[in-house]
């Protein structure tokens, strides 16, 4: 499966040097708070995660965007914890370049999940990887030329091992975001 990742990273380099006609050096970086939601039958929006996450963009043209997300999401009960760390990169397009601002996009990479289990004084954890793809929709409403906030949505597909059947998760985001740099 490493292939496919590499694959999809080659393809996101490969389309922004197509799209790309001029320089913008816009960084744009994002705090968002998330909810992780199982899409499988019987789960519930209540038995998510929720979590927090960072992302870095830079803008090769107005309208097109790659960068890198790191999200975090956690939940504790009764001496069992877990925890979903999605680290993914992402190639997005905006279709405007004004205060509101919609877009498109797909984000790939690596979703680690941890588990720990404590009782009666002794503690036993495992952890997995696995990568995964996700196409995404959101739109930015930008206050000043440098701050905003963005909300949304991706439909998370994490490819199984051995057999097992593709996880399918969605993940809310809503934050604040910071341009730096100019067009």
């Amino acid at each position: 499966m490493n292939i496919i990742l590499k694959r999809a990273a080659l393809s996101l380099v490969v389309l922004a040097s197509l799209l790309a006609t001029k320089a913008t050096a816009q960084i744009q970086l994002g705090l968002s708070g998330n909810h992780y939601s199982s899409l499988e039958e019987g789960a519930k929006f209540s038995d998510g995660l929720w979590g927090g996450g960072a992302t870095g963009r830079y803008f090769i043209t107005p309208k097109f965007a790659v960068g890198l997300n790191a999200r975090y999401f956690t939940r504790s009960e009764s001496g069992v914890s877990v925890s979903i760390i999605p680290i993914t990169a992402q190639g997005e397009f905006f279709f405007t370049e004004g205060k509101v601002r919609p877009y498109l996009g797909v984000e790939a990479g690596i979703y680690i999940a941890r588990a720990k289990i404590s009782f009666a004084g002794v503690s036993e954890s495992d952890s997995d990887s696995r990568i995964g793809v996700a196409p995404k929709a959101g739109i930015q409403f930008m206050f000043t030329e440098k701050i905003g906030i963005d909300i949304n949505a991706g439909y998370h597909l994490i490819i199984p091992k051995d057999g097992e059947e593709v996880g399918k998760t969605l993940v809310l985001g809503a934050g604040l975001v910071f341009n730096l740099g100019g067009n």
